[in-house]
Formats: structure tokens, C-alpha cells, sequence
């Protein structure tokens, strides 16, 4: 939830004055966008080998 409105806030942020305190907030939630895109991509892989199994 953090990440999103994070993402929100980069969207619709103009203002020059609160840069600062955006990259400071992504440098924070980096680590655990990495870990959730592998954990995504470790499931994604283990469906596409699941279903595999079965179509064969």
C-alpha cells in the first residue's frame, strides 16, 4: 500500500519542493520492490512449469 500511493504521489507530484522527500521515500521501498518483483516472477515461473505438466 506504501508503494502504491507512493507511485501516486510520484504521478501527480509537480512540485520541485517535495523531490527531495520523493527519492528519499523510493531510496526507502527500493528493497522491497525488488523482493516483491522476484517473488512475482519465481510464481510466474512455477505456474507457467505447473501448467506445462498438465497440457502435456
Amino acid at each position: 500500500m506504501r508503494i502504491r500511493e507512493l507511485r501516486n504521489l510520484i504521478a501527480h507530484e509537480y512540485a520541485a519542493d517535495k523531490m527531495a522527500e520523493i527519492y528519499e521515500a523510493v531510496f526507502v521501498l527500493s528493497p522491497e520492490l525488488v523482493m516483491i518483483a522476484k517473488q512475482a516472477a519465481d510464481y510466474s515461473v512455477s505456474l507457467i512449469k505447473r501448467l506445462q505438466g498438465v497440457l502435456e
